[in-house]
């Protein structure tokens, strides 16, 4: 985009670390600017930042790498993205520490970290909804975005107990969300744990 290559600019900012503080007022103009185009949509996920082979690094601990499918020394981050499908704009992430680092009293789960990015920007971002994937749908994560009337779309366990027009079974197993011959999707309205949503 700006014709440059990523070394350098990655050498521009960290030649001049006054410009950091500054950067998720910068990502939000972004992804302001691009909203006008084509309105979007938040996106929460984490990831891990792999360091097999440090020694004595602050908050270094154990995450999984979902990647190589094991345990490793590394980080890990819950992230909150921009996206209008054609451009994604990394907007903010915070440290995620596990409880063997932090004080039991100071730790914080990737849920509640994920709270606060939403609640943080999503007055100053116009989006259409939040998305995220089956880790944060939780009852409180739900209850919190319903509470806020803020739309959302995420997966959902299978096994999961919900209630459709009166019957109450697993998701893979209810018989309201049984696709018909030729149907690709099919989208019902009931109740998980007393929360209102639509299954699709």
């Amino acid at each position: 985009f700006f014709g440059f290559c990523h070394d350098k600019i990655y050498r521009f900012f960290t030649d001049i670390l006054s410009l950091l503080p500054i950067f998720p007022c910068i990502m939000v103009a972004i992804a302001n600017h691009f909203s006008q185009m084509q309105k979007g949509w938040f996106i929460i996920d984490d990831t891990s930042i792999s360091k097999p082979y440090a020694k004595l690094i602050e908050g270094l601990g154990f995450i999984y790498n979902s990647c190589l499918g094991r345990s490793e020394k590394g980080y890990s981050i819950v992230v909150l993205c921009w996206s209008n499908g054609f451009v994604t704009i990394p907007i903010s992430f915070v440290w995620w520490f596990s409880k063997e680092i932090v004080n039991t009293n100071n730790y914080q789960t990737k849920l509640h970290l994920a709270r606060e990015l939403i609640t943080k920007f999503i007055p100053l971002i116009d989006v259409s909804y939040v998305l995220f994937d089956g880790l944060y749908c939780s009852q409180e994560t739900i209850a919190f975005l319903n509470e806020y009337y803020i739309p959302f779309e995420c997966k959902i366990a299978r096994n999961r107990q919900v209630k459709i027009d009166g019957i109450v079974a697993p998701l893979k197993e209810h018989p309201y969300l049984k696709l018909q011959k030729n149907q690709r999707s099919l989208t019902k309205f009931g109740r998980w744990n007393g929360i209102p949503i639509y299954f699709t």
